[in-house]
């Protein structure tokens, strides 16, 4: 299978649980393509090598709400554009942070624990 038939997800870490969960279940897969990043600058890198791709992120406490707010602010265009889907999950349950986060062209804003 080609680099161009895969698809490229990045993952910043580190990511809660319920995350881990869901990446679990691609593990197998041989069209997915996971990348674990730590950095935002390697992500940021990683995400413009490997466009069109997905990113996924938590947050899980308040020291982390910063960077992955700088880390969107960079990516809002791609966002926008359609090239860049976003996953973000979060364990801090507040609306401006959600509407925040949303309004940097997240594709995907989640607050855990997710009711099922």
């Amino acid at each position: 299978m080609s680099q161009q038939e895969k698809i490229s997800i990045i993952v910043l870490e580190p990511i809660s649980e319920s995350l881990q969960t869901l990446l679990s279940n691609f593990g197998e897969r041989e069209d997915i393509e996971i990348h674990r990043v730590s950095e935002s600058e390697t992500a940021i890198k990683k995400i413009a090598s490997a466009l069109p791709c997905m990113l996924i992120g938590s947050i899980e406490k308040s020291e982390q709400i910063p960077g992955m707010v700088n880390i969107l602010k960079r990516l809002e265009k791609l966002n926008q554009s359609g090239q860049l889907k976003s996953l973000v999950c979060s364990k801090i349950k507040n609306q401006q942070l959600s509407k925040l986060i949303s309004g940097l062209g997240v594709t995907d804003y989640i607050e855990e624990p997710v009711p099922f």
